[in-house]
């Protein structure tokens, strides 16, 4: 593994306690994730918007994340689109830029969830990860590029309960020792019918 990615690993670990921990509790948060999604306009009844919060010091790509609705119900076993909007029009060029995704919850069993994203190619590949944590190598992002990026998330059939999904962008451009922006959404995820 080369450097600037182990340092990019390390800046998303070092950070997801400290946000774990500054949020407030889940029902708080998915009550108040609706009226903001809604007012930033959703493509679909079900969808949302999510805009990213970044960090000080973050010069890199603003991120929007277009999701299930907060009380939206996802089925077990089926792959749920979401679309991460990548705008970089008033940002710096990135190396090195990845999104990663940290999935929580009690989802049974643990780490149930496939992530998949369609590659510059066009074509449908694996996010690197372990069922739980999850990351897209997406490489450089000049200055001026806007472009959105698709995925898709599975969970396994048996799994159901609230999953809570963490995503954070990271950079080994050194943009403030890759700041974070991020995001975090719920799905509920219920048994297939």
């Amino acid at each position: 593994m080369k450097f600037h990615r182990i340092a990019a690993a390390v800046a998303v670990a070092a950070i997801a306690p400290a946000v774990f921990l500054s949020a407030p509790a889940v029902a708080a948060e998915k009550a108040t994730a609706s009226p903001a999604a809604q007012s930033a306009g959703a493509g679909q009844a079900d969808e949302a918007v999510y805009p990213g919060s970044p960090r000080s010091g973050w010069r890199g790509p603003q991120l929007t994340l277009t999701a299930p609705a907060p009380d939206a119900r996802v089925a077990a076993g089926s792959w749920t689109g979401l679309k991460m909007a990548v705008d970089n029009r008033q940002g710096e060029t990135v190396e090195g830029f990845n999104l990663a995704f940290d999935i929580s919850g009690p989802l049974a069993p643990a780490k149930s969830a496939e992530l998949e994203y369609r590659a510059q190619d066009g074509s449908w590949r694996k996010a690197f990860g372990n069922g739980k944590v999850f990351r897209i190598d997406w490489g450089q992002v000049k200055a001026g590029d806007s472009f959105t990026v698709e995925l898709r998330m599975r969970f396994a059939p048996n799994a159901s309960g609230l999953a809570r999904v963490l995503t954070f962008a990271t950079s080994s451009s050194g943009l403030s020792g890759g700041s974070v922006d991020c995001m975090s959404q719920f799905f509920d995820v219920q048994p297939p019918k």
